[in-house]
């Protein structure tokens, strides 16, 4: 799929998703056992970069829903908040889980995150969640690219993505492939599409290139599918916690 026809069917597709969520909005999922231990996981990462514990400026360059910045600022302080897609559905969408203690910080800026609309050094923490993996390298070369243009010196960017290693990956790989889509279509669950299951190591290098720092590699959340029963989830959570089976691999840079 050539770069430019990748970013069209990531704007139709996500404008497609963000218009039936907006009209059918269900807090289910977005508040069940397994995000949960998410959203805590990265607060403790994004948490353990700024010890000082200052209010920082956060943007989210590529935010869905925007609900992990949302939930990120719930638990560490923030002064200005920034979230910007390529999806004017994903934004409105947005709006509507926005929590009323960040009202008058949060801005929305309708863009493509390969040419992020913010100045230069404007951001103590530049991040995505489930971003990346749908682009080539050297489109994920252009987004880390302004991603650390916007970040301050000292600040942080973090991307993570779908850990390779992960059941709830194997399984969305599975059934997105040929044969699942062919043979295991009475499976339920997310099937992957245009996702690249990039290997840590080989993403890390590529960052590591593109900022000109040190990258660093850590896990978060449940190491569990989806679907999986929250008694289960929990005692998964307590043997494998931020382990390198678990749901996310973030991958961290401070910018010098």
């Amino acid at each position: 799929m050539a770069d430019v026809t990748a970013q069209h069917f990531e704007k139709e597709k996500w404008d497609k998703y963000y218009s039936d969520a907006t009209n059918k909005p269900t807090t289910q999922e977005l508040y069940s056992k397994r995000n949960v231990i998410f959203d805590e996981d990265a607060a403790q990462i994004i948490r353990h970069c700024f010890p000082e514990n200052r209010p920082i400026s956060i943007a989210e360059a590529g935010c869905g829903s925007g609900i992990a910045t949302y939930e990120l600022a719930l638990r560490i302080p923030t002064n200005d908040i920034t979230l910007i897609d390529i999806s004017q559905n994903a934004l409105r969408f947005s709006e509507m889980y926005e929590p009323k203690l960040l009202n008058g910080k949060v801005k929305r800026i309708l863009s493509d995150i390969t040419t992020l609309p913010l100045k230069d050094n404007s951001v103590d923490l530049c991040w995505n969640i489930g971003v990346i993996e749908h682009y080539s390298l050297p489109i994920i070369e252009q987004i880390v690219t302004e991603m650390a243009r916007i970040t301050r010196p000292g600040g942080i960017i973090a991307i993570a993505i779908p850990n390779r290693n992960n059941i709830a990956t194997l399984k969305a790989a599975l059934l997105g492939s040929t044969f699942g889509r062919s043979w295991l279509n009475f499976i339920p669950g997310y099937r992957f599409d245009s996702e690249i299951r990039y290997r840590n190591q080989e993403l890390a290098e590529t960052l590591s290139t593109v900022v000109g720092t040190t990258c660093n590699i850590t896990y978060a959340g449940s190491c569990l599918w989806y679907s999986a029963p929250d008694f289960l989830v929990v005692l998964a959570d307590k043997l494998l916690n931020r382990s390198p089976l678990s749901f996310l691999s973030f991958f961290i840079l401070r910018k010098f």
